[in-house]
């Protein structure tokens, strides 16, 4: 899922040139995929790095890193989530698919609508599911629906 980390940090380059500030966000992110990866609570974040940083106090990036809930939540779908996305499109471009969609609304009385394709992989012999996005609507009318997709 990580594979590239080189097109985040040209992503961000413009920001920053500080070489160091991009191994401390490569910490951050490594971090925050290993919770994705293992299913753990966001909440965990800065705990795990604060174990990180007892068990290897000599690494300065390790050191400087933060990470709150916030920050991982931001790193999960800002950096991981956008990956994720675009390398399963990139996926299902060479494959056929389904698309399927369900229209929910929420606590808050948002519709949303939920994008998710399956398709056979051949590679592991087996059908998978994925979600692609999940968009806000303005109502739950077709037309909406039929603009989202």
């Amino acid at each position: 899922m990580l594979a590239d980390l080189t097109k985040f940090n040209t992503h961000i380059g413009m920001f920053m040139n500080n070489s160091s500030r991009n191994a401390v966000e490569k910490v951050e992110i490594k971090v925050a995929s290993f919770i994705v990866e293992h299913n753990l609570p966001i909440s965990l974040s800065e705990d795990l790095l604060a174990l990180l940083s007892s068990l290897v106090p000599n690494d300065k990036m390790v050191q400087k890193a933060t990470l709150g809930k916030q920050k991982t939540t931001n790193i999960i779908h800002q950096v991981l989530g956008f990956n994720v996305i675009k390398e399963s499109v990139e996926d299902l471009r060479s494959r056929q698919f389904s698309l399927i969609i369900d229209e929910t609304t929420d606590r808050t009385c948002k519709n949303q609508l939920a994008i998710l394709v399956t398709y056979f992989n051949p590679d592991q012999f087996q059908m998978e599911n994925n979600l692609i996005d999940i968009v806000e609507l303005d109502d739950g009318k077709a037309e909406n629906i039929y603009q989202a997709i």
